[in-house]
């Protein structure tokens, strides 16, 4: 389902919304999925390319965790997840990301490709 890459310190990546996306219904099951897991605060499906270091260009699952978020608990519910959504074996790489945002977040947000964004309580405003 997913392979490991390991993408160089200042390798030259290529972000944006893909030429075919993903079906609705997919995309619209791992938004569900993400949802439904504490420590991620966003989500997003955008297209990505590397070269020298991918074999094509493909979309990608970039998540934003929360401040604190345990990484490790977080993919792991995510591998579950998407090992039922992913069903025909279709690749999916996922790029967690941890706060504070970055230059690569910036990328990604400009893609357009969200799917899921955690709201604040009311509460937590005051």
């Amino acid at each position: 389902m997913t392979e490991k890459i390991e993408v160089p310190a200042g390798a030259e990546m290529m972000i944006g919304a893909p030429a075919k996306p993903m079906p609705e219904a997919t995309s619209g099951a791992i938004a569900e999925l993400v949802a439904q897991i504490d420590g991620i605060q966003e989500a997003h499906l955008p297209q990505c390319y590397v070269p020298n270091t991918m074999a094509r260009p493909g979309q990608i699952l970039v998540l934003l965790l929360t401040p604190g978020a345990n990484i490790q608990t977080v993919m792991e519910r995510i591998g579950q997840g998407l090992h039922s959504i992913l069903s025909g074996g279709e690749p999916l790489d996922i790029w967690p990301l941890q706060p504070p945002p970055d230059a690569l977040l910036a990328e990604v947000r400009k893609a357009g490709c969200q799917i899921y964004q955690r709201h604040k309580s009311w509460w937590k405003f005051w």
